[in-house]
């Protein structure tokens, strides 16, 4: 799990500000075979992409009551 997210998510204002070196975590998740997802925060929505092989999750956030 990752704060930032690691794909284009095709919203300008938030790709400005993406995981930094997205390739170094391509590279952990590539000497790892079981790892099946990757989940993320900051887009406040959700959107899923493929990224090293993997299913990459961004979570929405959810309103405290």
């Amino acid at each position: 799990m990752v704060h930032h997210h690691p794909f284009v998510s095709g919203i300008d204002h938030m790709d400005r500000q993406p995981l930094k070196r997205p390739d170094a975590l391509a590279d952990a998740i590539g000497k790892h075979a079981q790892v099946e997802r990757v989940l993320c925060g900051h887009l406040h929505r959700s959107i899923q992409a493929r990224f090293a092989n993997t299913l990459a999750i961004s979570c929405p956030g959810f309103p405290i009551r």
